[in-house]
């Protein structure tokens, strides 16, 4: 008697499982484990256009930035390293990306060059590298799902707090 009624009770727990997976909101996504989702997020107002973006300081942060991410890219904010002598730099590459995400690279508070960065297949090895001798005090990454207006110009003012 007992086998019929776990049937039943497995087949119940199915039914339950396979509605629950029905109530996923639609367009939900599920974030490849590989990703990096940063915790540390900035207000960024570039030429009065204000939204939050997670911030990236340290150098694997950077160096990581959105590769193998799938969801919630709206903005990313790397801050380059600080440096002894002359003027700081940050390069950026599309190695991992789902998608092309839209680059500003920022110096002095304003947007000095704006660059489509297109997704690289691994190895990162072949992958271009974008602005590692232009000047920049960090470089704004906009993703797909950036609600603002994008690509920011260049010359447009930007600050972060």
């Amino acid at each position: 008697m007992a086998g019929p009624r776990l049937l039943l009770a497995a087949f119940g727990l199915g039914l339950g499982l396979a509605s629950a997976s029905a109530c996923e909101p639609p367009g939900s996504c599920e974030e490849d484990l590989r990703a990096q989702v940063l915790d540390a997020q900035v207000s960024v107002d570039a030429d009065g256009q204000v939204f939050d973006a997670e911030l990236a300081t340290t150098q694997v942060e950077r160096e990581r930035g959105w590769k193998h991410r799938a969801c919630d890219r709206r903005a990313l904010l790397l801050l380059a390293a600080p440096v002894s002598e002359g003027e700081p730099s940050l390069a950026v590459w599309g190695c991992g990306l789902s998608e092309a995400v839209d680059a500003h690279w920022i110096f002095d508070g304003e947007v000095t060059a704006v660059e489509i960065i297109e997704p690289c297949a691994e190895p990162c090895e072949g992958c271009p590298s974008l602005g590692a001798d232009w000047p920049a005090d960090a470089v704004l990454e906009l993703g797909p799902e950036f609600e603002g207006d994008a690509p920011l110009p260049v010359g447009a003012a930007i600050s972060w707090q």
